[in-house]
């Protein structure tokens, strides 16, 4: 009787208090392709319709696949040094943007970050709009040149670009009878 009681109890907890989490990826092949970071020559912009998520968004990132290459300036003695620049993506819901910005090194590289807002807080972390459209920009910004002389640009080749709504969506709430059903 105490043993059908307690498994009784576990499996009412367990329905109760059930989660279901998933990932939502959202393809952004527009935001794909060669980036250079020449001023205004790389930015793009996509929106997205995230109106069909269900759930409660608690983190939202950007997954970044491709090859990064330094850009070369020389002085005046004719001294080479690496140029380097960042993908700054921006991500603008509702009456808020939030950015991730990426510093990868020569090479290929496969990252996911977080989308941050001016304070460093999570983009979900007061709630995430999906009644609307987001908006997802991406730009290659170069540091400083500092008065040298540009050999070549920092490059960029995106192969993938995909935004990722990371959600928890509760159980279905179930009447007490009902569950008495289940047992009979």
């Amino acid at each position: 009787m105490l043993r059908n009681t307690m498994i009784s109890l576990v499996i009412l907890a367990t329905m109760v208090s059930a989660v279901s989490a998933g990932v939502r990826t959202y393809s952004l092949e527009s935001l794909e392709g060669d980036y250079a970071a020449v001023v205004g020559a790389s930015t793009r912009a996509v929106a997205v319709d995230v109106s069909d998520e269900a759930g409660v968004v608690t983190d939202v990132s950007i997954h970044l696949v491709g090859d990064y290459r330094h850009g070369v300036l020389e002085d005046d003695s004719g001294e080479t040094a690496a140029w380097t620049a960042d993908l700054v993506v921006f991500l603008k819901s509702g009456d808020r943007d939030t950015w991730a910005v990426a510093r990868p090194v020569p090479g290929g590289f496969d990252l996911n970050l977080p989308f941050v807002d001016l304070a460093g807080s999570p983009a979900a972390s007061r709630g995430f709009p999906t009644e609307d459209p987001v908006t997802v920009s991406a730009a290659l910004l170069a540091s400083s040149d500092d008065g040298r002389t540009i050999v070549t640009y920092p490059a960029m080749t995106l192969s993938l670009v995909a935004l990722e709504l990371h959600t928890q969506v509760g159980a279905t709430p179930s009447s007490w009878s009902r569950l008495k059903t289940l047992y009979r």
